[in-house]
């Protein structure tokens, strides 16, 4: 069991290997000192607290092995156990954390270790190692102190790039881990500053989530969507892929919003994992000039992550407009509604014309032709589905619709279509929003509705119904046996 005098033992003749030759040091003596103190390091019967003098040895020893920028394998092997055992008093004892901020070269010499590593010629397994046991230390010495985010984001982005581009997944995973600690805390810590080194590191971060299975980076991801003003400043600095995942991502995120039935408004601005609303007009807005490129899909030459990037658009609307109390503001933006009317028209009109990619599949028999991969598939539902969002007790949009002649368009989607499953629902709740509180737009309807009738009469007849008109109403009934 450890014991707190072994540790002093270990701490003296540590200070007593440096204070018998500080100008030839012996860091293999050092180095089995310090791999003495690593069990210690780690134990729960204690807390293992750095004594300010044995700091002090730490840094003149780092400082010495620093000088002259030769990292042979002793000095590669005596550091990377510092700052092992520095990554692990860290952790376990939240006073070192404060014991290394008062310090006013340790941070600055691993900032300079960090350099000369990043730019080395040949990064072998001994220096790849210590650079992944330096990012540790800078995660744990982070975590859960926001002076020390700061301290650490306004010195090693730069470094962070540079490390985040050197191929080992493991210091990769490392540096993502630290970039995310900082950034899930951003919205607290006024003190963190996005400059272009910033944007940099981000884009960096989110390549590598596309480009991989990263998990931290794909936290970096997720990160990204909370922070104002990411997508002016990046969004179209991605490529198509890494848009793709972004989107993806925000569409999860957005997904796990509670319904605005189930949270109050002091409950959303408490919680620090909604997409940014800037962020989701940037989208509207994207959307709303990309959408030109949808009706490319019937030309075997379609730029397909484009169009995927498009309808992944679309999708992140439908949720983020269903959200009324954190983006109800989004239903201001009348382009929308023009673009997903005109939108649905032209697809309604090029399937029509003969078979290809937007022509409807209405039989059980041909399901097979549907590929639930294909960007097409669900398209009309979720055009139908914005419309219906975009028109919740809003008038001005409600009688948009009915003016661009959306409203039969939307009651002509009600046949089923295996290529936009639960359309006819959809269209269901997009006509009760348009009709709701909207005497107009049930008058349209009503005058609609024999003709929609007459023109489904064999559907009718098959299912052994008839319409009559009652009370100026259209009424599906039984047909009386004869």
């Amino acid at each position: 069991m450890a014991t707190i005098s072994e540790v002093d033992e270990l701490i003296k003749k540590f200070q007593s290997v440096i204070e018998t030759d500080n100008n030839v040091l012996s860091y293999k003596d050092l180095n089995d000192i310090l791999t003495s103190m690593l069990p210690f390091s780690l134990s729960n019967t204690f807390s293992f607290e750095l004594p300010v003098s044995f700091m002090k040895s730490l840094e003149v020893v780092c400082e010495h092995a620093l000088q002259d920028g030769n990292i042979d394998f002793d000095i590669c092997l005596y550091l990377t156990n510092f700052y092992r055992l520095c990554r692990n008093v860290c952790a376990t004892c939240i006073k070192n954390q404060l014991q290394i901020q008062q310090s006013s070269k340790f941070i600055e010499l691993t900032k300079c270790l960090l350099s000369i590593l990043v730019t080395h010629e040949h990064k072998n397994d001994d220096v790849l190692l210590l650079m992944r046991c330096a990012v540790q230390f800078l995660g744990n010495y982070s975590s859960g102190n926001s002076k020390n985010q700061c301290e650490v984001w306004g010195n090693f982005q730069l470094i962070f790039r540079k490390c985040i581009e050197v191929c080992d997944i493991k210091l990769q995973e490392y540096v993502s881990m630290v970039i995310h600690l900082i950034l899930s805390n951003c919205d607290k810590n006024t003190d963190i500053m996005l400059d272009e080194t910033s944007w940099e590191l981000l884009q960096t971060c989110i390549q590598i989530a596309t480009n991989s299975e990263s998990e931290n980076s794909l936290l970096v991801v997720e990160d990204s969507l909370m922070i104002s003003n990411f997508c002016s400043s990046e969004f179209h600095r991605l490529s198509l892929e890494a848009r793709v995942l972004w989107l993806e991502v925000l569409l999860n995120a957005l997904q796990r919003l509670p319904e605005d039935n189930n949270v109050s408004i002091d409950d959303t601005k408490a919680r620090s994992d909604i997409p940014c609303i800037d962020n989701i007009f940037y989208i509207a807005a994207d959307f709303i000039s990309q959408s030109g490129y949808v009706p490319s899909m019937t030309s075997n030459e379609y730029n397909q992550s484009q169009i995927m990037c498009t309808v992944k658009e679309l999708e992140c609307l439908c949720v983020a407009s269903s959200h009324y109390q954190l983006y109800g503001s989004i239903q201001d933006n009348d382009q929308l509604v023009h673009v997903a009317v005109s939108l649905l028209q032209c697809i309604e009109d090029v399937g029509k014309e003969g078979n290809n990619v937007f022509t409807n599949v209405d039989k059980v028999s041909r399901a097979g032709e549907v590929n639930s991969d294909h960007p097409v598939y669900g398209l009309k539902r979720d055009l139908i589905r914005l419309l219906g969002n975009m028109a919740h007790k809003h008038q001005h949009n409600q009688n948009l619709v009915r003016e661009l002649d959306g409203i039969p368009l939307i009651l002509n989607q009600t046949n089923i279509d295996g290529k936009n499953p639960f359309i006819t629902q959809w269209s269901v709740f997009a006509i009760h929003n348009l009709t709701e509180e909207n005497e107009d737009n049930r008058l349209y309807i009503a005058n609609l509705k024999l003709e929609g009738v007459a023109n489904n009469q064999a559907v009718l007849d098959e299912m052994g119904l008839q319409a009559v008109k009652e009370n100026d109403k259209v009424v599906i009934k039984k047909k009386k046996l004869e």
